[in-house]
């Protein structure tokens, strides 16, 4: 059934175009990650779809008596209004299935009793998700969901959106989060819209090979253009081959190079190659964290090494940006000691750093007013240059600037101060994936100090050496990486009627070990050489049907693209069977302790 019909639609906002005659259709099925650049109109796209704004051209058609979730960034709360009041005005929703759906993204009844505007943004953050599932609706909008969601309510969150049976259309910088949750993938890009039957990593992988197909076709119709024109331009003369020249000359004409997308230019985040000397950056000496009325954590005795990189974790409202800005010296400690290295040089961004910036300075001015003396006109030039401002955005007023601009600006700042230690706290808010996958890199060759808040695992993952817990009035060094801590997270939410998947697993594996082990052995074996062979047929067919986008001038076909979207799921389900045989046949070979 459609849901959301766009209908050769096309917006701008001043003299930018951001659609130019798109269309789309959104159904019951669609769970669509929204994917693009910063600026593209991803937002833009959710709130012409929610009426807050109206095409230039175009309409956009809902189905009757459609019920529209949508999760914004901001809300109409009213003054000392508590969460379950502002909850119950805008669902209409009867307050026990709304103390229900709270206990399942960790809102006590307490919180359900405070006034809205207290909460941090993390709760806020569960109470409008608690608002949206409230309203049981058919078809859901979700602009950055994940922003300040910490990881015990990201994981309960994304178990509730996974069982909602509904449409949904998700705009997220958390790429892991999107490939968990959505089974279609839309593009913002160029003024149009293009939409995958795929995750967005099945997507940007079809879009490299695509990419890949259209270079090779391109060479070989350029050969082919240089050997008919070495033909033409020897014979042509020639009576006895005039002809076939002419022949040759009409293949020529007909032949022509494929367009190739433009890369759009990409965010070059390049530290400073800061000379860090071995030994310790930090010691913390019996340090609590909080204020006068309200110790918060404490007391800690470690010290962190120069050139490690630090992720802090643990549930909204612990302690986390308290602990972090006690190590910045904004917030004093409230008993201990925080001692940094002799000539450390910190470098801090706050998680509330992007609503601090704006007025009518240009981007320049900002850069200029911000960097030490020695630094030039040509390095600021060059560092703003690598995150995607140059000439005339350079004298850009900050008010005028998006979220993600405004972070751009920011980070810009940091490496202009050539710090030895960063502090982080939220630093991939309003950053598309992109720029985030681009800081990960830039912080993983950082030969400096690094401290950092984030509630996205994928970032925290590639970055982090090793993992600081702030929790219920304890700050330790976890004992584990982040697939350890996230393992903790998932035990503890899950029911005590549910037994564990080790204990599952385990209890297989008994069984197994009951029967023949060579049976056991050559079935397995059998069993993952037909699993190889399947493999192989279903590849051969994506990869076919893959170049049949080659020859579709949109890329995309609704009979082909259900196809490709079936013989992807059942390539995921062999290779799956695939990874389980053989993980069973090493188990058997291997001997028991």
């Amino acid at each position: 059934m459609t849901f959301i019909s766009l209908q050769s639609m096309s917006y701008s906002i001043g003299v930018r175009c951001l659609f130019d005659q798109v269309s789309l259709t959104l159904s019951k099925d669609h769970k669509m990650g929204v994917m693009g650049r910063n600026g593209s109109g991803k937002t833009t796209l959710l709130r012409l779809i929610q009426k807050d704004l109206s095409p230039d051209s175009g309409r956009i058609v809902m189905s009757k008596g459609l019920r529209l979730g949508v999760m914004t960034q901001h809300d109409t709360v009213h003054p000392d209004e508590t969460v379950m009041d502002w909850v119950v005005r805008t669902t209409h929703a009867p307050t026990w299935d709304i103390s229900k759906l709270a206990g399942q993204l960790g809102l006590t009844e307490d919180q359900l009793n405070h006034s809205y505007h207290l909460l941090s943004g993390g709760y806020r953050m569960r109470a409008k998700c608690v608002a949206l599932m409230a309203l049981s609706p058919d078809f859901i909008l979700l602009d950055e969901p994940t922003n300040f969601l910490d990881l015990p309510t990201l994981i309960a969150f994304s178990k509730v959106l996974k069982s909602y049976e509904g449409g949904m259309l998700v705009v997220s910088h958390d790429r892991g989060f999107l490939n968990d949750l959505c089974t279609h993938t839309l593009e913002v890009a160029n003024h149009t819209l293009t939409l995958y039957p795929g995750t967005v990593d099945a997507y940007l992988r079809h879009k490299q090979e695509k990419q890949a197909i259209i270079e090779s076709t391109n060479r070989n119709i350029e050969r082919k253009q240089a050997h008919l024109e070495r033909f033409i331009s020897r014979f042509r003369a020639k009576a006895s081959k005039a002809t076939q020249a002419q022949s040759k000359l009409k293949q020529l004409a007909k032949l022509s190079l494929i367009e190739e997308e433009s890369d759009a230019p990409m965010v070059k985040i390049r530290f400073p190659s800061t000379v860090v000397a071995k030994g310790t950056a930090l010691r913390m000496e019996s340090l609590g964290i909080g204020y006068a009325d309200r110790p918060i954590a404490g007391p800690l005795n470690w010290q962190i090494d120069r050139g490690e990189r630090v992720g802090i974790v643990g549930g909204n409202g612990q302690g986390k940006t308290t602990f972090l800005n006690t190590l910045a010296g904004i917030i004093p400690p409230l008993s201990g000691q925080v001692i940094w290295t002799h000539g450390a040089k910190l470098g801090i961004f706050t998680q509330h750093v992007i609503n601090q910036i704006g007025g009518e300075d240009s981007i320049l001015d900002y850069l200029m007013a911000q960097v030490d003396d020695g630094v030039t006109l040509q390095q600021i030039m060059d560092t703003a240059g690598g995150f995607l401002f140059s000439g005339d955005d350079m004298l850009k007023p900050l008010s005028v600037l998006s979220g993600g601009e405004k972070a751009r600006v920011v980070l810009a700042t940091l490496l202009l101060l050539s710090p030895t230690v960063l502090l982080l706290d939220e630093p991939t808010n309003h950053l598309d994936f992109e720029t985030v996958e681009w800081l990960a890199d830039g912080l993983k060759s950082y030969p400096g100090t690094v401290l950092v808040i984030s509630h996205d695992p994928s970032f925290i993952k590639a970055v982090t050496t090793q993992l600081c817990e702030v929790d219920r009035g304890v700050i330790r060094p976890f004992p584990g990486d982040l697939d350890d801590y996230i393992a903790s997270i998932t035990q503890k939410l899950m029911p005590l009627h549910q037994v564990p998947h080790t204990q599952k697993v385990a209890t297989s594996t008994h069984k197994k070990d009951a029967g023949s082990r060579s049976n056991q052995r050559r079935q397995l074996t059998k069993e993952i050489a037909t699993l190889e062979k399947k493999i192989d047929q279903y590849s051969t067919k994506k990869a076919t049907l893959l170049r049949f986008f080659m020859t579709d001038p949109l890329g995309y076909s609704d009979q082909k693209a259900e196809e490709l979207e079936q013989v992807t799921n059942t390539l995921q389900e062999l290779e799956s069977d695939w990874d389980e045989a053989t993980t069973r046949l090493l188990e058997l070979d291997t001997p028991a302790n």
